[in-house]
């Protein structure tokens, strides 16, 4: 039973002209049942990230309390396209990474790491969907509708701002604090330089804000995801 896709159309942006994204169930695919089973073995790896949000009340939860200090400022990333942009063979080395470290893998399954990473290929390494009464396949892009594609993507959300934290320190850019990801959203709070009065401001008006600097270390990261 190959998926089939229907456009979605996001009523919310008028100003691109009302763009659709392709939409797909993978109810009944073959490879969803074998996704529920990898999704619950990859589980703890999102659950236990200290970056993670788990809903919009989580979020509220954490940062109701929060206040700012003086020259600091909330930002907000947007990850354009991220199922779609997930680069597959990126992310599987990521979470064999993860898999190898883990000394409590063996409690949740007798698979190994590298059998592990071999059902997730199998499930992500090609997307098949029909549309308009046409087989499409699209490669190295993860079946959009997988429930495997959105843990991935969270898992390579994850990996995106430790090593975007690493980039920000070998640059000295300013690390943002209180940090939460939620899909392909991130909310931080991030730190600047002390406004100066008289002359010397001139020399720090040209500089980018904090919240772009670190967008930068963001971006640096893979160029599918940006």
């Amino acid at each position: 039973l190959t998926p089939s896709a229907n456009p979605l159309v996001k009523a919310d942006k008028p100003n691109k002209d009302f763009p659709a994204r392709l939409v797909t169930s993978h109810i009944g695919a073959p490879q969803e049942k074998l996704a529920s089973h990898l999704n619950q073995i990859l589980k703890p790896y999102i659950e236990s990230n200290p970056f993670i949000c788990k809903n919009s009340f989580d979020f509220v939860n954490h940062i109701k309390d929060l206040k700012l200090c003086p020259y600091e400022s909330q930002a907000s990333y947007d990850a354009s396209a991220l199922f779609p942009s997930v680069p597959i063979e990126a992310a599987i080395r990521h979470i064999l990474e993860l898999l190898e470290a883990d000394e409590t893998l063996s409690s949740r399954t007798k698979l190994s790491p590298y059998d592990i990473v071999d059902l997730i290929h199998l499930c992500l390494s090609t997307s098949d969907f029909n549309y308009d009464d046409r087989h499409h396949t699209t490669k190295d892009s993860g079946p959009i509708g997988l429930s495997l594609m959105v843990t991935v993507s969270q898992l390579w959300m994850t990996h995106t701002m430790t090593e975007a934290r690493k980039i920000a320190q070998s640059r000295q850019v300013a690390l943002p604090r209180h940090t939460f990801i939620y899909m392909d959203d991130i909310w931080c709070i991030v730190t600047g330089q002390p406004i100066r009065s008289g002359l010397r401001n001139s020399q720090t008006t040209n500089q980018p804000s904090p919240a772009h600097q670190f967008k930068d270390c963001l971006n640096a990261v893979h160029p599918r995801v940006q």
